[in-house]
């Protein structure tokens, strides 16, 4: 029964191990951001509203960059092991620690002014889902080939979405336990997740050598990846400024969103559930789309479409959202304001299932062109870091935008209209630039194979031999993985040898 779940997910003999160890990681990522997310957008809109939101959106891109450059320094100067490991201890102890000084500080209201807690609850849980992300993909990309990834990319996260989709509809239920007394009291259930995560990193990095690349890279000549390099590299640049439009146009989402609900739900029961059951429904539609949909327009239409979609369908909804405003109001809760709280909600809806079920996945695809030694910390960068220099742009235009005294909140969605098309633009561009780095990607492979006797990569292929040699044969399939992309003549070689293995799935490889 079990096999077969994971068959249906793509997975093929000898990948066993690796798809439940990441489906776990990924099922308690689902319940700590279903939980964590739920408890900071209640307590952010019930004690400081839309008058602090533009203020957290740019602290919280500050933040996220800062833990980003830090992250991708870290990544050069430790092994990934110890990096993915100390992240989820980080995360641990913060949300531990959090939920602990709710215990010792007033939390405040509206009325009361600033309140701390719920600010920093509500600006650390972007940094946060981007050092969780940055980790979880930095381990399937270690234990996956690139062939394996283009297979298993759109289906490695279904127990994350499963688990979050029954974490928000579970909220309701958990919010009446006793030991849930106050909306901050959900950290306790993202506190446990992270112990969680934290256990079955530690076991995926003990059982796996993601080490390996790190070690190839202290081996190799490798190319120089900063950040200047990225900008003056016209692929790399184009990969910066889709990101970069798309996460803005996903903040301005969010900024419109959060302040639509706090004018339709101001009661913190109503607003706790309304939350949750949005937020499960959003999942839902994800992971519909990644089940049925996401292949079909990857495989049907290519990826320039699978970027595309979404900007077309939230300009859509951002048109019905100005009209029903500028006719029915926007600002004061009555039977009219429903016509645009539909429309803002909706566009929010399709905005986020479309980002995290097609337009994520398909943009990971882009950087598989990138040699092996430097793929990771370019993705790091760009997704990382540059994804949260988005966000702190995004937030410093918000306070600069809601200073004007005429800007109102309908104005906000003229915008989202302008950056939306920004991403179907760059959307073309970027596709264009793709083809042209495949055809330079294999040309390189092509000359490499020619004159690999001129290229000094021996002391890349002794630390895959030493890995050969390996009484663990997950260590053994995986140096071939390797060993596959950088010497593909001298592997039948190294296949012959590996056929006196004890190994079963060794022989089979």
């Amino acid at each position: 029964m079990l096999k077969k779940f994971l068959r249906f997910l793509g997975a093929v003999d000898g990948e066993d191990r690796q798809m439940w160890f990441l489906l776990g990681v990924g099922a308690f990522m689902g319940f700590f951001l279903a939980s964590y997310q739920v408890g900071s957008e209640s307590l952010f809109i019930q004690t400081l509203g839309e008058k602090y939101l533009a203020e957290s959106f740019f602290v919280t891109g500050a933040l996220g960059l800062l833990s980003s450059v830090v992250y991708v320094y870290l990544q050069k100067k430790i092994r990934f092991s110890r990096l993915v490991i100390g992240n989820a201890a980080v995360i641990t102890l913060f949300v531990s620690g959090l939920r602990l000084a709710f215990e010792f500080v007033e939390i405040g209201d509206k009325e009361s002014g600033f309140a701390l807690l719920p600010f920093l609850l509500f600006v650390m849980m972007g940094p946060m889902t981007s050092l969780l992300l940055l980790g979880f993909w930095g381990l399937f990309g270690r234990i996956f080939d690139t062939r394996q990834t283009k297979r298993l990319i759109g289906s490695v996260d279904t127990g994350q979405l499963v688990a979050t989709i029954v974490a928000f509809f579970s909220i309701p239920l958990l919010i009446e336990l006793p030991f849930v007394d106050d909306t901050y009291d959900l950290l306790l259930i993202s506190a446990v997740s992270m112990i969680i995560i934290l256990w079955l990193t530690v076991l995926i990095c003990k059982n796996y050598n993601v080490d390996l690349i790190d070690s190839l890279k202290k081996d190799q000549k490798v190319e120089d990846t900063g950040y200047l390099g990225i900008f003056k590299n016209n692929y790399t640049r184009l990969l910066s400024v889709f990101i970069i439009c798309s996460m803005g146009v996903a903040i301005f989402v969010e900024y419109s969103f959060l302040a639509t609900i706090e004018i339709y739900h101001p009661e913190e029961d109503k607003l706790n559930r309304f939350l949750s059951f949005f937020n499960g429904t959003v999942i839902i539609m994800s992971f519909i789309i990644q089940t049925f949909i996401n292949d079909i327009i990857l495989n049907k239409f290519g990826l320039k479409v699978a970027l595309m979609t979404m900007p077309i369908i939230l300009i859509l909804f951002m048109i019905g959202g100005l009209v029903s405003g500028h006719f029915f109001g926007y600002e004061i809760l009555n039977e009219d304001f429903l016509f645009f709280f539909m429309f803002i909600i909706s566009g929010k809806a399709f905005t986020a299932s479309l980002r995290d079920a097609l337009e994520s996945p398909a943009f990971k695809l882009f950087f598989l062109p990138f040699n092996l030694t430097v793929r990771f910390d370019i993705q790091n960068k760009v997704e990382g870091v540059i994804g949260q220099v988005a966000t702190f742009l995004a937030g410093g235009l918000q306070i600069l935008i809601a200073s004007l005294v005429f800007v109102k909140l309908i104005h906000f969605i003229y915008l989202i209209i302008v950056i939306a098309l920004g991403v179907i633009y760059f959307s073309v561009k970027l596709y264009n630039q793709y083809q042209i780095k495949l055809k330079e990607t294999l040309i390189s492979q092509r000359d490499l194979i020619a004159d690999k006797g001129k290229i000094n990569e021996f002391s890349a292929l002794r630390v895959l031999n030493n890995e050969l040699e390996s009484e663990n044969e997950i260590r053994v399939l995986n140096a071939l993985r390797l060993y596959e992309q950088l010497d593909p003549i001298r592997l039948t070689r190294v296949l012959l040898d590996q056929l006196s293995s004890s190994s079963v799935k060794v022989k089979m490889k």
